[in-house]
């Protein structure tokens, strides 16, 4: 598919809490994990797409888990729910439990090369 064509169907099929897109190129090569908004903006109209999944807040987590699992937990304090992450080189961190956070941390974790 091209880049245009997968916009489209992000569009039409991104339901409610879908922030983030999961997506590949036809040679399955490598993953790549962004922002759904991000990625309907930057995306190439004539780039070649293999596939995406869209996925939720709840994905997202599970996905960071398997790369930090011993470094991010969720807390809540009253009805703010947020993250504490300690950085890689010790730096405890408290941040908002949002979706360009989770991909923040994300990225900092994967150094932007994510294997699944």
């Amino acid at each position: 598919m091209l880049g245009r064509e997968v916009v489209r169907e992000v569009t039409r099929l991104r339901g409610p809490g879908q922030h983030f897109i999961s997506w590949w190129r036809p040679e399955q090569d490598f993953l790549d994990i962004d922002l759904v908004d991000r990625f309907v903006e930057n995306c190439a109209s004539d780039e070649e797409i293999g596939g995406f999944d869209l996925l939720g807040m709840e994905e997202m987590w599970d996905r960071l888990l398997k790369v930090a699992p011993d470094r991010i937990k969720q807390d809540t304090l009253g009805a703010q729910k947020f993250i504490l992450w300690q950085k890689e080189g010790g730096e405890k961190v408290e941040c908002p439990l949002a979706p360009e956070t989770l991909m923040d941390i994300f990225d900092t974790e994967t150094k932007h090369s994510y294997i699944d």
